[in-house]
């Protein structure tokens, strides 16, 4: 393609012209990241997922109403499964309404990493592109999902621009053309979202994953702490290859992605180091202690969300 071959009707938009520059560049050798990669994704007024057909398969439910607003806020279609069995029967009914699949690599009954081979095996379906979504930081664990037949990976917690613009070039890749950027009108200025936070709540992280919405991001903090208040009671830690222990580590390993997804950065990192320490080769004294500071750690932010005047009750 030429630049001649391209019309721009006037007015010529902001919309019209990146949309333009990124036709022309999907088809240089460069591909079209070069021209998305000089996008403003912070512009409240674009669109960069139109009519981008997704599956979040995640087993946290604030995690995928998290990355659900973000894909929809960027006009994408989203459906969301809580667990690896219901991915792939999603899969298997709707792989050809389907542009992408973003998996969480640790579920209930299937994990992710399964699910995709499953995927890949069973389906025939090796076009269809499939993200992990992991928390875990080891190149071995991304590794692994890679093999399983993964495209990509995205880390919890993640950056919305990281996560749209994957999206965007797994997307494209895979349909062999360019996305278009809608432009649409903007809502109105709504005041900064840190103020008031709960001292235990880092504003940065809260600012990039929600924006100015504080509404949405109480919301998320309000259903964080309902679903691991037991986390906030004393909990003696159970025998080793119990069923009982695997169950504590899971729940930290899900509290620790989405502390991460609020930016309550010191919980997550609480809840990490608690489940490494009940995983690992750690004596009983020092998992009870890592279990001690969590627990220290979400009741604190508890109560800091009480008194913080943004209307949380006592929820224990």
């Amino acid at each position: 393609m030429r630049l001649q071959d391209v019309s721009l009707p006037r007015p010529v938009t902001v919309s019209t012209l990146f949309n333009a520059v990124n036709s022309i560049e999907l088809h240089r050798k460069a591909g079209a990241e070069r021209a998305f990669l000089s996008a403003n994704l912070d512009d409240p007024n674009a669109r960069w997922l139109a009519d981008v057909r997704v599956l979040v398969a995640d087993d946290s439910e604030v995690n995928r109403v998290i990355a659900q607003r973000i894909l929809e806020d960027q006009g994408a279609q989203v459906a969301s499964c809580a667990d690896g069995l219901e991915a792939l029967e999603y899969v298997r009914a709707h792989h050809q309404q389907l542009d992408i699949v973003l998996m969480d690599v640790h579920m209930p009954n299937l994990d992710g990493n399964e699910a995709t081979r499953r995927i890949r095996r069973e389906f025939g379906l090796t076009a269809l592109p499939i993200a992990a979504m992991t928390a875990g930081a080891l190149v071995t664990e991304r590794q692994c999902s890679l093999d399983a037949g993964m495209n990509d990976f995205v880390s919890k917690p993640f950056a919305p621009q990281a996560l749209i613009r994957m999206v965007r070039r797994l997307v494209e890749a895979a349909r062999g053309r360019p996305i278009a950027m809608v432009s649409v009108d903007g809502p109105p200025d709504r005041p900064p979202t840190h103020s008031g936070l709960p001292a235990a709540i880092d504003p940065v992280a809260v600012q990039q994953m929600f924006g100015h919405d504080l509404g949405f991001f109480k919301l998320m903090l309000f259903r964080v702490l309902q679903e691991y208040a037991d986390l906030g009671l004393t909990i003696s830690i159970p025998a080793a290859d119990s069923t009982d222990r695997m169950q504590l580590t899971a729940r930290l390993h899900k509290l620790a992605g989405s502390a991460g997804m609020i930016g309550a950065t010191q919980l997550m990192k609480l809840a990490a180091s608690a489940k490494r320490a009940i995983d690992g080769d750690a004596s009983v004294d020092a998992g009870e202690e890592s279990m001690r500071q969590l627990t220290i750690a979400f009741n604190t932010l508890r109560d800091q969300a009480e008194h913080s005047g943004m209307g949380f009750g006592r929820h224990r």
